[in-house]
């Protein structure tokens, strides 16, 4: 260790005070204290129904298996991912019926092994189907376009 002196007092005496003053310090107050009360509150949550889906008394394509994933495009449509079933249901603003997309199969436009999917806000669906290590690409209107591969990963 070095020393270094100046006038009578060292720097390693003065860094050995400082160190001994923030040992000792008072907390700074970095940020506001809250205190919470003593016991838990139940919060109810309230929501606004706009419609509902899925009935065991309804139309075959209101009848869900598992649904894996929901999303909505840019138009407010409502995008149901049923896995068991292997389509998409595309609903409109008002819950009605506007297509489905895909099912289960070997051709185009038909899913393997279907995982998840993405819709983009211009209502374009992307399906990842596992599958045929591939994704299957439809339009907002629910036409199949196109099936880009992926490449086989070693081990997998």
């Amino acid at each position: 260790m070095y020393t270094f002196h100046f006038g009578n007092r060292s720097l390693h005496s003065v860094g050995w005070a400082l160190s001994l003053g923030l040992l000792f310090a008072p907390p700074a107050q970095s940020q506001e204290i809250i205190r919470l009360p003593a016991e838990d509150r139940w919060l109810e949550p309230e929501f606004e129904e706009v419609y509902r889906i899925g009935s065991l008394s309804a139309a075959d394509w209101e009848q869900f298996g598992y649904v894996r994933k929901v999303a909505f495009d840019g138009a407010g449509r409502l995008h149901v991912f049923d896995m068991q079933a292997a389509n998409i249901v595309v609903l409109d603003q008002d819950g009605g019926l506007q297509h489905t997309i895909g099912r289960r199969g070997e051709g185009p436009g038909e899913f393997k092994n279907a995982l998840s999917f993405a819709v983009n806000p211009d209502g374009q669906v992307v399906v990842a189907d596992w599958g045929d290590l591939a994704y299957e690409i439809f339009d907002a209107a629910g036409d199949y376009k196109r099936r880009v591969r992926s490449e086989p990963v070693d081990g997998i």
